[in-house]
């Protein structure tokens, strides 16, 4: 599957390209897709403080995933990063796209963070990020966490 990373820049409203899978989100019961939603209309996360970033894949101009990259909220340490609201679509699934998005993410947080945290309940998930290099961790507020290196 052919799939572009670009980076969103801070907008009000959640960008219209979004609304597709947005609504597939919500359809599938995914609760983070409308906290996604709310927080960006009421501002409270709009990923636009400083080495934070909110990333989209697309196939052609269609969305079919997003992530977002956070300061992590629940430590006091500036240097940590989260990773969040981590979406594909479901005719999107089991071809890259999630593999693409935390990728880009994660690169997007070298110059920022020093690691990045997640949290997750869900059993395919702890497999899909231990094979992209998280570890899974026992803290508060995180299950799983990676250690940036910058460079090749």
């Amino acid at each position: 599957m052919n799939v572009q990373v670009i980076r969103l820049e801070d907008s009000r409203e959640p960008p219209a390209r979004l609304r597709p899978a947005l609504e597939a989100g919500v359809a599938e019961g995914v609760e983070f897709v409308e906290r996604l939603e709310r927080d960006w209309r009421d501002g409270s996360n709009r990923f636009d403080a400083p080495g934070e970033a909110f990333l989209v894949a697309c196939r052609g101009d269609v969305t079919v995933g997003f992530a977002g990259l956070n300061r992590d909220p629940f430590t006091a340490n500036l240097t940590t990063g989260r990773l969040r609201h981590v979406y594909v679509v479901p005719a999107a699934r089991r071809v890259g796209v999630g593999d693409a998005l935390v990728r880009s993410v994660l690169e997007a947080a070298i110059g920022s963070f020093e690691r990045v945290r997640l949290r997750t309940s869900s059993p395919d998930a702890d497999r899909f990020y231990r094979a992209l290099g998280f570890e899974r961790i026992d803290e508060d507020a995180a299950t799983h966490s990676i250690v940036l290196r910058a460079g090749p």
